[in-house]
């Protein structure tokens, strides 16, 4: 019976304790890597996609433009380009949410077809202010055959 009350008296404690300890908390964020991601409708003939922003373009599948310049070697690029079954495209940042994007139609040659920039309007989705969080971009339409 003694130790009951011991165990009752230390969680009594410890809950009474928590509102102060909160106080202490140093207010960091979490360590989460958002990916933020763009849908890409993408209309017309050509073999492959590129995608530039801060100066920085994917790699090709077709060959790629002689003007996309590429990450250092050994570092990442700043995002991912992917064709999804329903013949979407997405791009993914995977460090920050870019504020313009520039998109490339290329032929099987890798020579540019069509090229258009995108000013991209970034809305959080969750998270807070101070830490950020996920965010959402509408969905780009990107017409291959305009140029």
């Amino acid at each position: 019976m003694l130790r009951m009350t011991r165990t009752l008296a230390l969680a009594a404690a410890g809950v009474a304790l928590l509102p102060a300890l909160a106080g202490c908390s140093s207010g960091a964020c979490p360590a989460v890597a958002y990916l933020y991601s763009v849908d890409v409708h993408a209309t017309g003939e050509f073999a492959s996609l590129e995608v530039c922003a801060d100066g920085v373009c994917t790699a090709s599948t077709g060959g790629g433009a002689a003007e996309a310049v590429q990450p250092p070697e050994g570092e990442l690029p700043p995002f991912a380009l992917e064709r999804r079954s329903d013949g979407r495209w997405s791009v993914t940042s995977l460090q920050s949410a870019p504020d313009r994007l520039t998109l490339r139609a290329l032929d099987s040659d890798g020579a540019v077809v069509a090229e258009r920039g995108y000013e991209l309007e970034w809305t959080r989705t969750g998270g807070s202010e101070q830490c950020g969080g996920p965010m959402e971009t509408p969905a780009l339409d990107f017409d291959a055959t305009a140029d």
